[in-house]
């Protein structure tokens, strides 16, 4: 087992998020009535350190013990087929939502009894706002066909791949991948997507995969009204998938040059790669990475070795090498400098091979700022990825969060609010929004944005359990 499943199966993620709740409603009940007891500055703000302190303290408690119906009793005297850990799990939820319902009781409260109305900055013109809609996509994740049904590393790939091409583009505003793939096998009408997206098109297709023949659908729809824009059936061999993806991406973002932004056709020239089985590996360990856990990416890290073996030219996987071998050393026990430094040589042989590729500059980044805490460097290296890919949201949140560290405050929350407008689902950027509008001193604001995000958690959550 994990150490993140283990976090769960002992319910100390459930008991961290329930902590960040209840102390966010006491802090904010906490400074309704310190300011109006008239108590001093200094008595609100060692409230809020002895809540932060509490945090480690709780996750501890959490992790050694457990509550059983005779008491408290350190875990390892717990027999695993007598624990109710599962039970207190669901009161712990249910608990979590009725700090929710409370926190969004006080917030409303505080919106339209005590404080009135918030400021709110003047929204831009209807016909600005029009313009710059109709120079935005979001690209969903393509459907796998295929009569086995196992490809879906494939097109999850192609679907990111049509992203990063799109995302070259600086006139075009394109939805960010974790609001693009919040919508991955739901069968929800398309107009209310590109409504819940802020975009007035939607790239959308399927793959179907049979031996070594692939057809590929790509469509293009008017999400204000459903009606097709333009399509178009790639039929092709996977003698290559890299040139097959490549190719297909390229032609794809030059239709939406023309189509989208009445540009000419010129568009970057496919490049082919000469191993098939390498990029076929790479595929599925960046499969594999994005479920954001250390299994997850232990299993990326050994595809990203079999596609180096196949092919050491592959600067992908040596990027997506050095990004998994960050992850890993951030978040185990193994040695951290020989770790870091392990994938700093996997993130600059990607470099050395391909110094145009973006996700060469981010791993890197990673590294610098994790290891050697050289912000200004690991700004550089994120700049220059974006500067490659000016739409990617992921870049641009990273980089957010590198200015925070530099104190160019104003910038980051420019950036992250710029990445909320782009990735409308992304709650990590969400939250992140909601803390700088509150060190700004613009509370409302950041109530507000919080118990959207709040609002975004329980339907999630809700969704998964039906």
């Amino acid at each position: 087992m994990s150490f993140y499943e283990e976090l769960k199966r002992r319910n100390v993620v459930r008991v961290g998020v329930a902590y960040v709740v209840i102390a966010w409603l006491l802090a904010q009940v906490a400074e309704f009535a310190f300011e109006n007891f008239g108590a001093p500055e200094w008595v609100l703000k060692s409230f809020v350190v002895v809540l932060l302190l509490g945090a480690p303290l709780v996750l501890i408690f959490a992790w050694a013990f457990e509550v059983t119906p005779e008491g408290v009793k350190r875990e390892k005297d717990v027999d695993r087929s007598q624990s109710i850990a599962p039970e207190n799990g669901k009161k712990l939820n249910r608990l979590t939502f009725v700090v929710m319902a409370l926190a969004i009781a006080y917030f409303a409260l505080d919106k339209f009894v005590l404080s009135g109305a918030p400021d709110v900055p003047l929204p831009a013109t209807a016909a600005e706002i029009a313009t710059a809609r109709q120079k935005s996509i979001a690209v969903l994740p393509f459907v796998d066909m295929s009569q086995a049904r196992d490809q879906e590393y494939f097109t999850d790939g192609l679907t990111e791949n049509l992203l990063n091409a799109l995302a070259q583009m600086r006139e075009l505003r394109v939805a960010g991948r974790t609001s693009s793939f919040a919508f991955k096998n739901r069968n929800e009408d398309l107009r209310g997507i590109g409504e819940q997206l802020g975009v007035a098109h939607i790239l959308e297709g399927s793959v179907q995969k049979s031996g070594e023949q692939v057809r590929i659908t790509a469509q293009l729809i008017n999400s204000s009204d459903g009606y097709h824009l333009w399509s178009e059936t790639y039929d092709r061999t996977l003698d290559n998938i890299f040139a097959v993806q490549d190719e297909i991406a390229s032609e794809v973002a030059k239709a939406m040059q023309i189509t989208l932004l009445g540009l000419g056709s010129g568009g970057q020239t496919p490049s082919a790669h000469s191993s098939t089985e390498a990029y076929n590996e790479y595929l599925k360990g960046h499969y594999e990475a994005g479920r954001s856990n250390i299994e997850g990416h232990r299993q990326a890290a050994m595809h990203y070795q079999r596609a180096l073996e196949l092919d050491p030219t592959l600067a992908l996987a040596w990027a997506g090498q050095a990004a998994s071998r960050s992850f890993i050393t951030g978040f185990s026990d193994t040695d951290f400098k020989a770790g870091f430094e392990e994938a700093r040589a996997s993130a600059l042989r990607s470099l050395a091979l391909d110094p145009d590729l973006p996700e060469a500059h981010m791993a890197l980044a990673e590294i610098q700022s994790a290891l050697d805490w050289d912000w200004a460097a690991a700004e550089a290296s994120l700049q220059h990825a974006l500067s490659l890919r000016p739409g990617d949201a992921n870049i641009r949140l990273q980089l957010a969060n590198i200015k925070w560290m530099l104190g160019d405050v104003d910038e980051a929350i420019a950036d992250t609010r710029q990445v909320v407008e782009q990735d409308p689902l992304n709650l990590d950027a969400q939250v992140r929004m909601a803390h700088g509008l509150a060190y700004e001193g613009r509370q409302a604001e950041a109530r507000l944005l919080f118990i959207t995000t709040c609002s975004s958690v329980i339907e999630r959550l809700s969704r998964c359990r039906s």
